[in-house]
């Protein structure tokens, strides 16, 4: 099968949470580190931080652009948002209307010399630190002004992020969104194996207490899992830094785990949901994205979803394949 290649420039004024995005919901970074401000994590980005990660049968490479450097971004002589599949600009809370303005009608000029078929996305970040209605008010005035002076481009769908705890799922889903968008895809096929997996590790997340300890052979008391099986959830488990594993060469039975910090953030939302998790008979199970429309008062609240939606936007396993 052929490997498509995707290119999506992440762009934004200074500080704004761009690679903090990328850590926390590509490369399943603990939320909780990135959210200390004492932690090295997160640097400045220099330059154009070039990662590309793997999703189904594609490659996406994600141009991560520097704050610092945008005057040269923007600049006629740069070139690199020539092909750019989806343009995604990103904001945070604080930054002033005139700001948001004048960048994105900067950015639409880049747009129309170098990537005219390029999607645009705006992706306001750290909603937390505004009240709904604040935000609500500068997003409608912010489409208001674009309406009014550029009508025939208005950005395909204004997202709203946080990596805090109640705001983490909700913001999970729409990143991975706009990594379906590049795709081009609006329907994804899941086997029912698959599927059967996936929910296993989401009752191992709901099951358990987070912060504690548990042994290995509680997961077989619990669910009756043969020994392989458990091997092979736990690994994808921690891969995907759901759990901490603590193991026991001797015995492996006799290893513990017990839930991070990002499955904690996980499994609190989607309690919040209120979903069934039980899979349904078919063999396959497909996922009807939500269209884009535009920002009103329901989009600052969490996206109701059913249990395979929720399932897919959890663990669709994007792999950093390397970086430049």
């Amino acid at each position: 099968m052929e490997i498509q290649k995707k290119k999506i420039i992440l762009i934004g004024p200074p500080n704004v949470g761009k690679t903090t995005l990328k850590k926390a919901f590509l490369e399943n970074i603990n939320p909780l580190a990135l959210l200390d401000p004492k932690n090295s994590i997160i640097e400045p980005t220099r330059g154009a931080e070039i990662s590309i990660y793997q999703l189904f049968n594609s490659e996406i490479g994600i141009f991560d652009l520097a704050g610092q450097e945008n005057k040269l971004w923007l600049s006629s002589e740069q070139k690199i948002f020539e092909n750019a599949d989806i343009i995604v600009i990103v904001f945070d809370t604080n930054i002033e209307l005139k700001q948001m303005i004048e960048f994105y009608f900067k950015i639409l000029e880049i747009h129309k010399i170098q990537c005219i078929y390029a999607t645009i996305y705006i992706i306001i970040h750290k909603i937390d630190l505004l009240t709904q209605l604040k935000l609500y008010k500068k997003l409608q005035a912010f489409l208001d002004y674009i309406k009014l002076k550029k009508p025939d481009f208005l950005p395909k769908e204004i997202l709203t992020t946080s990596i805090k705890k109640e705001y983490f799922f909700d913001s999970y889903i729409k990143i991975q969104k706009i990594l379906i968008e590049a795709l081009n895809r609006e329907i994804i096929k899941i086997s029912s194996n698959e599927f059967k997996i996936l929910n296993k590790c989401v009752k191992i997340i709901l099951s358990f207490e987070p912060y504690i300890e548990y042994y290995l052979v509680n997961l077989i008391e619990k669910f009756n899992f043969e020994e392989i099986e458990i091997q092979n959830l736990l690994n994808l488990m921690k891969y995907l830094n759901l759990i901490d594993i603590y193991q026991d060469k001797k015995n492996y039975l006799n290893s513990r785990f017990k839930l991070s910090e990002r499955a904690i953030y996980i499994k609190e939302s989607i309690q919040k949901l209120q979903n069934s998790l039980e899979p349904q008979k078919e063999k396959s199970y497909y996922i009807k994205l939500i269209p884009g429309k535009e920002i009103d008062i329901q989009d600052l609240v969490p996206i109701p979803m059913n249990s395979a939606e929720a399932l897919f936007y959890i663990f669709s396993s994007t792999k950093e394949k390397k970086n430049k």
